[in-house]
């Protein structure tokens, strides 16, 4: 469940107190973030990598970033 900022967000398979992070494209650290996260998945699970480089696919491709803060 992700709550706070963005209200309460049920994750299916995630118990109800546990704590969870959100990144959004828009987030301009975020593709760094997953490019970092992907380097250390990597190898580990094949078909979860391919889902990881599609989803960093996507953050890039995203047409508009925001300045942490703003």
């Amino acid at each position: 469940m992700i709550e706070d900022k963005y209200g309460t967000i049920p994750i299916e398979g995630t118990p109800e107190n546990e704590p969870c992070f959100l990144l959004r494209a828009q987030d301009s650290f975020a593709v760094g973030f997953l490019k970092l996260y992907f380097m250390f998945r990597s190898g580990t699970d094949d078909a979860e990598c391919v889902r990881l480089k599609s989803t960093i696919d996507k953050f890039i491709a995203w047409p508009y970033r925001k300045v942490a803060g703003r």
